[in-house]
């Protein structure tokens, strides 16, 4: 598969980048600016070459920030997208003695690419400015600048630096987050709940008591809740199964639990299945993930957590439930072999452990 890079930063991208500014700029030299927008690119990174094509718009464009973001307005719909990102990028690298100019600016490209990169420059040089505009973005009838309220400042944003005043002080984005808990749309939805999922691995008690608050009816606020308390399901977290309505002190037995190979190789999949019995009259739901132990390269097992199924377990039923996990390496995880064990976790009560051997 041809990298991102080259295909979101190639010679068709930069001809299509300096005649569309032509056209926008006609004072513009293109021979030029073609010419210094890909200088070297071929050596170049991603973000690298992000990073040249707003130094090489700082090059070219009038010296005068305002008139310079007027030209950015008129671009940014021509090369939307994540190219597009480099004029945000601009907007944070040039901009920052223009502030208010900027954060309207990043406001406006946002729908065209994301400025959520970008609008963390600005947090980072005057939090309380800052947040005080996106609070008012939060209420914005554009999805993009909804979405950029909640994900800009998100306390541990991928691919960005970590905001220490949401870190240290949750508090401070707790307006945005409250205002867009029923938000409709999808692209909204997954940044509240990724933010708040952030916030979880710091201060779990401070997410719990926010949701609580919530209106979990709301098919809209479930949806992000169920996303924002994942890590703390996985985690097993005894407040958050309550939260969720999964029953407190399930009564129910695990039986025939069974591993399809005691051992497997490198590129299979183990495959395991279990009875579920309900010990219970009434229904019960239930919540269950199941843990795969890893062999480190040190020779200790190191656990991931996977969902499994939520179910209502009704009143003296028996299920059967199975499940195939594949054995590869990925890059983000390398495999070892070795002694490897499974668990299951039922609304966060951990199970049994089996053993099984992998060999590379």
């Amino acid at each position: 598969m041809e990298p991102l890079k080259d295909q979101f930063f190639n010679t068709a991208f930069y001809k299509k980048l300096t005649s569309d500014l032509k056209e926008i700029y006609p004072k513009l030299k293109s021979d030029l600016f073609f010419k210094e927008v890909q200088k070297d690119f071929a050596q170049l990174e991603l973000m690298e070459r992000l990073e040249l094509v707003s130094d090489t718009l700082k090059n070219h464009l009038p010296g005068d920030f305002p008139e310079a973001i007027e030209i950015l307005y008129k671009l940014a719909p021509k090369i939307n997208g994540f190219p597009g990102i480099a004029l945000p990028n601009f907007v944070q690298k040039f901009g920052l003695e223009h502030f208010d100019l900027s954060l309207v600016a990043l406001k406006f490209l946002t729908p065209f690419s994301s400025s959520e990169f970008a609008i963390r420059v600005f947090l980072k040089a005057d939090f309380e400015k800052t947040i005080h505009e996106m609070e008012k973005w939060a209420l914005d009838e554009n999805d993009h600048v909804r979405r950029l309220a909640s994900e800009g400042s998100r306390p541990r944003l991928p691919w960005s630096f970590k905001l220490d005043e949401v870190i240290k002080n949750p508090i401070n984005t707790a307006k945005i987050l409250d205002r867009l808990k029923a938000d409709e749309s999808l692209y909204v939805k997954k940044s509240v709940g990724n933010h708040l999922n952030d916030i979880s691995k710091d201060h779990p008690e401070f997410v719990l008591d926010l949701v609580s608050q919530w209106d979990l009816e709301n098919k809209n606020t479930n949806w992000i809740v169920k996303r924002a308390i994942r890590s703390l399901i996985k985690a097993g977290h005894p407040k958050t199964f309550a939260l969720m309505g999964f029953e407190k002190n399930p009564k129910f037995e695990i039986k025939k639990f069974r591993l399809s190979n005691s051992t497997i190789r490198l590129g299979e999949s183990l495959s395991f299945s279990f009875e579920i019995a309900s010990k219970a009259k009434r229904d019960q739901k239930v919540n269950i993930d199941y843990l795969i132990y890893y062999q480190k390269k040190n020779g200790d097992l190191n656990p991931k957590v996977f969902k499994l199924k939520e179910m209502v377990l009704k009143g003296n039923q028996i299920d059967t439930i199975t499940k195939k996990q594949h054995f590869a390496n990925l890059t983000t995880r390398k495999h070892y072999p070795g002694l490897h064990q499974i668990q299951l976790s039922i609304n966060g009560v951990l199970q049994e452990l089996f053993n099984f051997e992998l060999k590379i």
